[in-house]
């Protein structure tokens, strides 16, 4: 049985990542944890919500993407305050060893990428019909590849129809775009020790291709890692 996750379609928050380890910084983001009422980030470090312009709440055991200002340290001096500014739900997928049948999917972008907490996190884009409801699903298949030390990873977009009604209009004004936050466990894909690069296939629209514009797309994101 192959393993789908749903995502639903709403759009959710769009920015880029820029956070370092400055004592202040506006319009950070990052990949967090939300852990018995508190958030971490992948590192452990704390950050305490002293504003939440939100009023979204928080649900227990959840990872998140976020938008915040860090203030300076906290009363503990274990972390940061921080006004929590926006953010919006990050799926922790599984990767699932590739099938025979695993097809091509439906055609998204990456936005951004990185490395955090034994996880791959992902900023995944698509064009969707404005203001639609359909929820999207999402599966990603690994091969380990070990004569050439490498680990190739797969996202299959199904977008549930909706792709043959919008592919003729990418960036048309009747669509919008939709971002979607995912973290893939790949600690435990990589041999103890060992180094992998890091390669990363979808379906892509190449609007320049009329004949056949959804092409499979390989990018490598890493040459060197080691868990």
């Amino acid at each position: 049985m192959k393993k789908w996750f749903f995502i639903a379609a709403a759009a959710l928050l769009a920015v880029s990542c820029n956070l370092d380890n400055h004592f202040t910084q506006t319009n950070a983001t990052e990949f967090l944890n939300i852990r018995n009422g508190s958030i971490l980030n992948d590192n452990l470090v704390t950050y305490t919500v002293v504003s939440d312009e939100t009023d979204q709440g928080w649900k227990n055991c959840t990872r998140i993407y976020a938008l915040f200002d860090i203030t300076g340290d906290n009363s503990t001096g274990t972390g940061y305050n921080i006004d929590l500014k926006n953010y919006a739900p990050a799926a922790i997928i599984q990767a699932a060893e590739r099938a025979e049948d695993d097809v091509l999917g439906d055609p998204l972008y990456v936005g951004d990428y990185s490395i955090s907490g034994g996880y791959l996190n992902l900023i995944l884009q698509w064009y969707t019909p404005y203001k639609s409801t359909v929820e999207h699903l999402l599966k990603v298949t690994y091969e380990d590849n070990a004569t050439a030390n490498t680990l190739n990873l797969t996202i299959i977009h199904d977008a549930a129809g909706e792709s043959e009604d919008i592919i003729s209009k990418d960036g048309n004004e009747n669509n919008s775009v939709h971002s979607e936050y995912i973290s893939v466990p790949i600690y435990n894909l990589f041999p103890s020790g060992e180094i992998r690069s890091i390669t990363l296939s979808f379906a892509h629209y190449d609007s320049s291709d009329e004949e056949e514009p959804v092409k499979q797309q390989a990018i490598t994101l890493y040459s060197s890692v080691r868990f």
